[in-house]
Protein backbone atom coordinates (compact mmCIF):
# COMPACT_ATOMS: atom_id res chain seq x y z
CA UNK A 1 0.00 0.00 0.00
CA UNK A 2 1.09 3.19 -1.21
CA UNK A 3 -0.56 5.43 1.64
CA UNK A 4 -0.80 9.32 1.07
CA UNK A 5 -0.83 12.66 2.72
CA UNK A 6 1.35 15.18 1.82
CA UNK A 7 2.17 17.03 -1.28
CA UNK A 8 3.39 15.14 -4.74
CA UNK A 9 6.95 16.28 -4.50
CA UNK A 10 7.34 15.85 -1.31
CA UNK A 11 5.87 12.04 -1.63
CA UNK A 12 7.94 11.17 -5.04
CA UNK A 13 11.11 12.58 -3.39
CA UNK A 14 10.44 10.35 -0.57
CA UNK A 15 10.07 7.07 -2.66
CA UNK A 16 12.85 7.98 -4.72
CA UNK A 17 15.42 9.10 -1.83
CA UNK A 18 14.86 5.91 0.41
CA UNK A 19 14.92 3.46 -2.86
CA UNK A 20 10.72 2.34 -2.37
CA UNK A 21 10.38 3.19 -6.41
CA UNK A 22 12.66 0.52 -7.44
CA UNK A 23 10.87 -1.79 -4.60
CA UNK A 24 7.51 -0.77 -5.64
CA UNK A 25 8.02 -1.38 -9.10
CA UNK A 26 9.69 -4.81 -8.49
CA UNK A 27 6.49 -5.83 -6.53
CA UNK A 28 4.63 -5.15 -9.55
CA UNK A 29 7.06 -7.29 -11.81
CA UNK A 30 6.28 -10.32 -9.36
CA UNK A 31 2.44 -9.53 -10.21
CA UNK A 32 1.44 -8.93 -6.92
CA UNK A 33 -1.47 -6.33 -5.81
CA UNK A 34 -0.73 -2.56 -5.28
CA UNK A 35 -2.67 -0.33 -3.53
CA UNK A 36 -2.42 3.22 -3.67
CA UNK A 37 -4.66 6.07 -1.68
CA UNK A 38 -5.06 9.63 -2.32
CA UNK A 39 -1.47 10.88 -3.15
CA UNK A 40 -0.22 7.16 -3.16
CA UNK A 41 -2.49 6.69 -6.32
CA UNK A 42 -1.56 10.12 -7.89
CA UNK A 43 2.39 8.65 -7.59
CA UNK A 44 1.35 5.91 -9.71
CA UNK A 45 0.63 8.44 -12.75
CA UNK A 46 3.73 9.76 -14.75
CA UNK A 47 3.67 13.36 -13.37
CA UNK A 48 2.20 15.93 -11.38
CA UNK A 49 1.99 19.51 -12.30
CA UNK A 50 1.56 20.08 -8.56
CA UNK A 51 3.42 23.03 -8.21
CA UNK A 52 6.07 22.34 -10.57
CA UNK A 53 6.30 19.70 -12.88
CA UNK A 54 7.28 16.35 -10.90
CA UNK A 55 7.72 12.88 -11.75
CA UNK A 56 6.04 9.85 -10.85
CA UNK A 57 6.35 6.07 -10.79
CA UNK A 58 4.98 5.90 -14.08
CA UNK A 59 2.80 2.73 -13.79
CA UNK A 60 -0.55 4.24 -15.26
CA UNK A 61 -0.25 6.60 -18.02
CA UNK A 62 -1.30 9.72 -17.57
CA UNK A 63 -0.89 13.28 -15.29
CA UNK A 64 -2.08 14.75 -12.33
CA UNK A 65 -3.64 17.79 -12.68
CA UNK A 66 -5.35 20.64 -10.55
CA UNK A 67 -9.22 20.14 -10.38
CA UNK A 68 -10.29 23.33 -12.27
CA UNK A 69 -12.53 25.88 -10.87
CA UNK A 70 -15.59 26.27 -11.71
CA UNK A 71 -18.83 28.75 -10.76
CA UNK A 72 -19.98 25.17 -8.83
CA UNK A 73 -16.29 23.26 -7.99
CA UNK A 74 -14.08 24.78 -4.50
CA UNK A 75 -10.46 24.00 -4.55
CA UNK A 76 -9.83 21.53 -2.59
CA UNK A 77 -12.15 19.34 -2.75
CA UNK A 78 -13.27 17.58 0.33
CA UNK A 79 -16.20 15.56 1.14
CA UNK A 80 -18.47 12.79 0.42
CA UNK A 81 -19.16 11.70 -3.10
CA UNK A 82 -20.80 8.95 -4.35
CA UNK A 83 -18.77 6.35 -6.85
CA UNK A 84 -19.77 5.52 -10.41
CA UNK A 85 -17.55 2.12 -10.95
CA UNK A 86 -16.53 0.92 -14.26
CA UNK A 87 -18.20 -2.25 -14.87
CA UNK A 88 -15.76 -3.36 -17.20
CA UNK A 89 -13.69 -5.17 -14.55
CA UNK A 90 -14.74 -8.01 -12.74
CA UNK A 91 -13.00 -8.89 -9.72
CA UNK A 92 -11.39 -5.81 -8.09
CA UNK A 93 -11.68 -4.30 -5.01
CA UNK A 94 -14.63 -2.57 -5.79
CA UNK A 95 -16.67 -4.83 -7.66
CA UNK A 96 -19.20 -5.77 -4.96
CA UNK A 97 -19.78 -2.14 -4.70
CA UNK A 98 -22.94 -0.72 -5.88
CA UNK A 99 -23.04 2.31 -7.94
CA UNK A 100 -23.26 5.16 -5.82
CA UNK A 101 -21.42 4.02 -2.49
CA UNK A 102 -20.04 7.07 -0.93
CA UNK A 103 -16.51 7.62 -0.30
CA UNK A 104 -14.40 10.46 1.09
CA UNK A 105 -12.55 12.59 -0.69
CA UNK A 106 -9.92 15.48 0.36
CA UNK A 107 -8.14 16.67 -2.68
CA UNK A 108 -7.19 19.57 -5.26
CA UNK A 109 -5.39 17.46 -7.98
CA UNK A 110 -6.91 14.59 -9.49
CA UNK A 111 -5.57 11.84 -12.29
CA UNK A 112 -5.67 12.28 -15.59
CA UNK A 113 -5.27 9.05 -17.21
CA UNK A 114 -3.85 8.77 -20.93
CA UNK A 115 -6.04 5.37 -21.80
CA UNK A 116 -9.51 5.44 -20.81
CA UNK A 117 -9.40 1.53 -19.85
CA UNK A 118 -7.33 2.93 -16.94
CA UNK A 119 -10.28 4.41 -15.29
CA UNK A 120 -11.74 1.86 -12.57
CA UNK A 121 -14.33 4.58 -11.36
CA UNK A 122 -15.69 8.11 -11.16
CA UNK A 123 -17.50 10.38 -9.48
CA UNK A 124 -19.09 14.09 -10.27
CA UNK A 125 -18.00 17.31 -8.73
CA UNK A 126 -20.32 20.12 -9.48
CA UNK A 127 -20.31 20.18 -13.25
CA UNK A 128 -17.26 17.85 -13.70
CA UNK A 129 -16.94 14.23 -14.19
CA UNK A 130 -13.45 13.39 -12.86
CA UNK A 131 -11.22 9.76 -11.59
CA UNK A 132 -11.99 8.51 -8.33
CA UNK A 133 -10.28 5.26 -8.88
CA UNK A 134 -7.46 4.13 -11.16
CA UNK A 135 -6.55 0.46 -12.44
CA UNK A 136 -3.57 -1.17 -14.94
CA UNK A 137 -3.59 -5.03 -14.21
CA UNK A 138 -2.77 -5.88 -10.57
CA UNK A 139 -2.56 -1.66 -9.63
CA UNK A 140 -4.92 -0.18 -8.14
CA UNK A 141 -5.07 3.33 -7.40
CA UNK A 142 -7.55 5.48 -5.32
CA UNK A 143 -8.71 9.09 -5.39
CA UNK A 144 -10.46 8.84 -2.00
CA UNK A 145 -9.34 7.98 1.44
CA UNK A 146 -11.22 4.19 2.29
CA UNK A 147 -9.68 4.06 5.93
CA UNK A 148 -12.14 7.07 6.43
CA UNK A 149 -15.16 6.01 4.12
CA UNK A 150 -17.19 4.07 6.99
CA UNK A 151 -18.50 0.60 6.67
CA UNK A 152 -17.94 1.15 2.26
CA UNK A 153 -13.97 1.61 2.96
CA UNK A 154 -13.73 -0.98 5.60
CA UNK A 155 -15.16 -3.46 2.91
CA UNK A 156 -12.72 -1.93 -0.19
CA UNK A 157 -9.46 -2.51 1.94
CA UNK A 158 -10.69 -5.99 3.64
CA UNK A 159 -11.17 -7.28 0.23
CA UNK A 160 -7.55 -5.61 -0.56
CA UNK A 161 -6.42 -7.99 2.07
CA UNK A 162 -7.63 -10.89 0.86
CA UNK A 163 -6.55 -10.76 -2.95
Amino acid sequence: VIPGVAAYKTGADFLKKNNFSEEIIKHINKGKPLLGLCLGCQLLMDKSFEFGEHQGLGVISGDVNKIKITSSIKVPHVGWKPLKINNTYKNTILSDMTNNSYVYFTHSFVCEPKDKKNCLATFNYGDKNLIGAIINDNIIGLQFHPEISGSVGRKILKKFINL
